[in-house]
C-alpha cells in the first residue's frame, strides 16, 4: 500500500486517495458510455487495457499524497 507504507500517512490520506479513485471511477465510466457506442467491444477492451497500465506509471514518482492523487 503506497498510502501507509511509502508515504508513512494515516487512515485520512488513505480515504482521499480512495474518494479521488471513486471520482475517477465515475467519469471513466461516463466516457466510457459515450466512446462505447462509437467504437466496437474490442477496440473499448484494448483501450481500457492501455489505458488502466499507463496509469499506475507516475505512481513509480510519487514522494507526497498530492503527487499520488494528481497522478490518477
Amino acid at each position: 500500500m503506497i498510502v501507509r507504507d511509502d508515504l508513512h500517512l494515516g487512515a485520512s490520506a488513505y480515504a482521499m486517495v480512495e474518494a479521488a479513485y471513486g471520482i475517477s471511477m465515475i467519469l471513466g465510466s461516463l466516457t466510457v458510455g459515450r466512446l462505447g457506442a462509437r467504437l466496437g467491444y474490442g477496440r473499448l477492451l484494448l483501450l481500457g487495457i492501455v489505458l488502466d497500465g499507463v496509469t499506475y506509471i507516475p505512481l513509480l514518482a510519487c514522494r507526497s499524497l498530492a503527487s499520488s492523487l494528481w497522478s490518477r
